[in-house]
């Protein structure tokens, strides 16, 4: 019975790449669980699209769901919009990687009159901060890439 046990544990990490220390964060490929949620939160009237009231949810099944305008409330959850090609899913998670959005800072408080709110999660963690929506150059890049994905114009 050890040896099958040993076979097994052979046998899982040759699936596992060979390589029992290496992190599943260092991958450049977005992980299964990757999945993001950003609301921008706007007073007043904004000509700056990537700074208007808004909701993007992107689940780990490559669904874009988003909410813009006075529907973008976050009291429900926005409608499908559409769903993303795999290659476009790994844009986003490009987006995130590059600019380290996942080690990201909050740097602003609540009453400044445009912000985002955003959730990342991927390799079983969750990470969540706030910023005004011109001190995050990655996260304005995400949120722009994101509402081109929602027009069908992404890539």
């Amino acid at each position: 019975m050890p040896f099958v046990r040993y076979l097994i544990v052979v046998l899982f990490l040759a699936l596992q790449g060979c390589n029992p220390g290496a992190s599943t964060t260092d991958s450049p490929f977005a992980p299964p669980d990757f999945a993001l949620q950003i609301s921008t939160k706007s007073r007043g009237i904004n000509q700056d699209p990537l700074e208007q009231t808004s909701q993007y949810i992107l689940l780990n099944d490559r669904s874009l769901r988003v909410a813009i305008g006075a529907g973008a409330t976050g009291d429900f959850f926005p409608q499908l919009t559409r769903k993303l090609s795999p290659s476009e899913y790994e844009l986003v998670y490009q987006i995130v990687r590059q600019h380290k959005l996942l080690r990201f800072r909050s740097n602003t408080d609540s009453s400044w009159p445009a912000i985002y709110h955003v959730q990342i999660t991927a390799n079983g963690r969750t990470h969540r901060y706030m910023t005004r929506t011109r001190r995050s150059a990655g996260t304005r890049e995400l949120v722009g890439e994101l509402m081109k994905l929602s027009s069908g114009r992404g890539g």
